[in-house]
């Protein structure tokens, strides 16, 4: 599993937070668009962003790009499990593969994109970092011509979302988006390493150029200015467009603050189809289960989740246990459910619990790791059903929020809800926002949390 992008660095340098990113979902078809009203340096120009991925094998995840048809086009996707640059610069092929795959659904990735055709030689005139490294192993390498000018910084469409022909719709997370025009810049002007050389982020103070623009995704507005989704904070007022976006899509998951969302990684009994940012989840008919990205051995922990229609089951398992397995709530072991007939799963046995719950019922979940014996408690509206004991045998263990389910969409919320949210509730660190507030003593699972209590 494995926390990825921790919270403060501790360093005596700046401690750059970054508060907000913004969840693609591509059942929505949601992206944002900006068509420049002149072309800036079509040569040189750099392009920065964070990402979190929730899908994997074969896909093409478009990150963003410049289009203006099949022979002008130009793009930064997740090809799979690699990162692709691909396009045509007048009708001539573009394209680099990293060799490298990028497979952690739980982790935040720095990209640097850098353009500069002028160069003689061809591996510098289109240049990728990864997390403050520069890419040099590539299964595919078609540079493009020196001089050559792309349609990236033309007056024609950028997206970011999406290809520009509405296809290649991304599912995943995006923060700290930086377009630099004019200008190579170094990783080091976005990011840096830390005493514990993990690449987090800094804060970008050069100039942006003539078509540089920056989304922060602080507001959560659907028109194309200062107070839209799009907005681009810069000073060069280049606002993006959103398109099947809305205020949902706007979270506290980011680089500097990483949320624990479901585990498309996980090996389950029957299939699971992932959606709004690994957040929501369905199933066929076949009972099949999913955990967290997430888990702690330590402190107390609480998330919410809406129920959908047909039938559910919200626990927690140790990290170890195998879910493979059909029926996974009659199997004995670190395994505890709470089902919506209202009956409890213990040690694959089931016994009366507390209310059954249906659509649309909000369950929330608090987990005690810190109290001698490690104890759930399940809340239907924020009505506790009673608290479970956990085996001595958990104790010391990672325990992670688990799921199984049949047919339909539910939802999951660890602090960025997929779905409106009626009053708005943090835990006592300010961070998350859940329907009903945490019990006093209990955090979402994050990674500022997790460094401070787990």
């Amino acid at each position: 599993m494995g926390v990825t992008i921790p919270g403060p660095s501790g360093e005596v340098k700046e401690n750059y937070e970054i508060s907000n990113s913004l969840r693609f979902n591509d059942d929505d078809s949601a992206y944002l668009s900006k068509t420049f009203a002149s072309a800036g340096n079509r040569k040189l120009w750099t392009w920065s962003g964070w990402f979190k991925r929730t899908r994997l094998t074969g896909v093409v995840d478009s990150v963003f790009a410049g289009f203006t048809d099949i022979n002008n086009r130009l793009r930064l996707n997740f090809l799979s499990d690699a990162i692709e640059i691909f396009g045509k610069i007048g009708g001539t092929t573009v394209q680099v593969v990293t060799s490298q795959v990028f497979r952690d659904v739980s982790a935040w990735y720095h990209i640097v994109w850098v353009m500069d055709s002028a160069q003689s030689t061809a591996s510098n005139r289109m240049k990728l970092y990864i997390n403050g490294e520069q890419v040099t192993d590539f299964s595919t390498t078609t540079y493009p011509a020196q001089n050559s000018e792309s349609v990236v910084n033309n007056n024609t469409g950028h997206y970011i979302g999406q290809r520009g022909d509405g296809a290649s719709l991304l599912d995943g997370y995006l923060t700290e988006i930086n377009f630099v025009d004019g200008a190579e810049k170094a990783p080091t002007d976005f990011g840096r390493f830390n005493e514990n050389n993990v690449w987090i982020p800094k804060r970008y103070i050069g100039t942006y150029g003539t078509n540089g623009f920056f989304l922060e995704f602080k507001q959560t507005g659907t028109s194309a200015n200062s107070s839209g989704i799009g907005a681009d904070t810069s000073g060069n007022d280049h606002h993006f467009t959103p398109t099947n976006l809305a205020a949902t899509d706007v979270t506290e998951d980011t680089c500097t603050n990483n949320f624990a969302t479901l585990n498309s990684l996980i090996a389950s009994y029957a299939s699971i189809t992932y959606s709004e940012g690994n957040l929501a989840l369905s199933a066929s008919s076949t009972w099949t289960a999913t955990i967290a990205t997430f888990g702690a051995s330590s402190g107390k922990w609480y998330w919410e989740y809406k129920m959908g229609a047909s039938t559910t089951m919200i626990g927690v398992s140790d990290v170890d246990r195998n879910i493979n397995v059909q029926y996974n709530h009659q199997q004995t072991g670190t395994v505890f459910y709470y089902n919506n007939d209202g009956n409890k799963y213990v040690d694959g046995s089931a016994s009366s619990y507390g209310a059954t719950y249906t659509t649309n019922d909000i369950i929330g979940v608090s987990l005690d790791l810190d109290s001698g014996t490690p104890t759930v408690t399940f809340y239907k509206n924020n009505v506790s059903q009673g608290t479970i004991n956990l085996p001595s045998s958990m104790i010391g263990k990672t325990i992670v929020p688990i799921f199984e389910i049949q047919n339909n969409i539910k939802y999951v919320n660890f602090g960025n809800p997929p779905f409106s949210i009626s009053s708005g509730n943090t835990d006592e660190n300010g961070y998350g926002n859940f329907e009903y507030a945490p019990p006093s003593g209990y955090y979402a699972l994050c990674t500022k949390n997790l460094a401070e209590f787990g």
